[in-house]
């Protein structure tokens, strides 16, 4: 048996940190709350970071530039390009080049550029709910409209399917401009397939609809899967696509704020480097890129032990669930970290659905309908910390719900 080397499940103290996993005060974040939680013992699983330290290497870059002592305006060095591309090649066979990456402070802030790169006022960007929540916003902050080519829930398999016939006629719409895609998808767990990925590039091209790419979680693929970056699949999808990546997710330094965007088209390129000029956002913190040459360096033996952790928690929560609370179902998981869990067996509406897990389990998920109305009675379970955590959580749910 194979010995391990890190210890995911090691307590880590994140009250009085400032996180805003386990510092925010339910009561003051969640908007149009009218009942009161009691916020110092809630366990909270919602936001999608982890309760793992981190890659000890990190941990040494980190400590290594703050004794320096000197933290003067930073370019980034070529190891840490290096880095980026040898990570994408070896991970995910993506064969990348230096001068397709531009750099931003996260991927919302990426995706933000790149509506304003790609639509004029008024145009239309496709997105599939459920989805990452923010990127309604994105969308509506930057003067663009909502496409909602919603997914198909497969009742029988539990697992999400792409309505082309739909996609297609939204991608025909003549202000349709851009597809933001979400690769693995957060919160379902899909990783689309070749073919799956395949038919959406085809139509975008056939329609001048550019594609942004979100493939935060594409680092955290459960075994027996494989995440394929889309742009790899051709050259007209290389040339018609912006790939966002980050070790954020993968290596839980999203507070860092290090995200790679990969624009090989050298006008989507020049766009996007604009929008960024634009709004002045052209240079990374130097421990952003300390944090992230250092991960996508020494973190394989790391992130694969993790991901058999996950999956590990995945199988004790479908488990213990079926144990404790058999009425709930467990979608399955084949991508992220991030649970996907169905309560429509109870048939309370979103109101009472939340508060019994805010009040009665003391319990904090990411409510399903805030990912889009096809998602209510549905919750989203951050996986990414301590076996013993997910326990306590299906404990008090049984408590509360039976």
């Amino acid at each position: 048996m194979e010995l391990k080397a890190y210890d995911f499940d090691k307590i880590v103290n994140r009250k009085g940190t400032g996180s805003t996993k386990w510092d925010a005060d339910p009561n003051l974040f969640i908007e149009d709350l009218d009942y009161k939680v009691d916020a110092e013992n809630i366990l909270p699983l919602w936001i999608a970071d982890m309760d793992f330290e981190v890659l000890p290497e990190i941990k040494e870059a980190l400590i290594k530039r703050a004794e320096h002592g000197v933290f003067g305006y930073t370019e980034m060095p070529d190891a840490c390009y290096d880095a980026i591309i040898n990570w994408e090649a070896r991970r995910h066979n993506f064969k990348i080049k230096r001068e397709w990456l531009l750099f931003t402070a996260g991927a919302v802030t990426a995706a933000h550029i790149g509506v304003q790169a790609f639509c004029q006022p008024g145009d239309k960007v496709i997105i599939q709910p459920p989805v990452y929540y923010p990127f309604y916003r994105t969308v509506s902050n930057n003067g663009a409209q909502l496409l909602l080519n919603n997914l198909i829930f497969n009742e029988n398999s539990g697992k999400y399917e792409i309505d082309f016939e739909d996609f297609e006629r939204k991608a025909k719409d003549p202000r349709a401009s851009l597809f933001i895609l979400c690769s693995p998808h957060n919160p379902v767990g899909r990783v689309w397939t070749r073919g799956e990925l395949e038919r959406l590039a085809a139509i975008c091209a056939a329609n001048h609809v550019k594609i942004i790419s979100d493939e935060l979680h594409s680092d955290l693929i459960m075994p027996g899967f494989e995440h394929l970056p889309i742009a790899s699949l051709s050259e007209t999808s290389l040339n018609n696509t912006v790939t966002i990546i980050a070790p954020s997710k993968t290596f839980n330094i999203a507070g860092i704020q290090a995200t790679v965007n990969i624009i090989p088209d050298a006008e989507m390129r020049q766009k996007f480097e604009n929008a960024l000029m634009r709004s002045s956002l052209m240079r990374l913190n130097l421990f952003a890129i300390e944090a992230m040459q250092a991960a996508y360096t020494h973190g394989d033996k790391w992130l694969d032990e993790l991901i058999n952790y996950i999956k590990g928690n995945y199988d004790f929560l479908v488990k213990y669930m079926a144990e404790k609370l058999p009425k709930v179902k467990v979608m399955p998981l084949e991508g992220t970290y991030l649970a996907w869990l169905d309560f429509r067996a109870f048939k309370l509406n979103n109101y009472d659905l939340q508060k019994k897990m805010l009040v009665d389990a003391k319990l904090w998920l990411d409510e399903g309908y805030v990912f889009g109305e096809s998602a209510s009675g549905f919750e989203r379970v951050a996986l990414a910390c301590p076996r013993s955590y997910i326990k306590e959580a299906v404990d008090r749910m049984a408590k509360a719900f039976n």
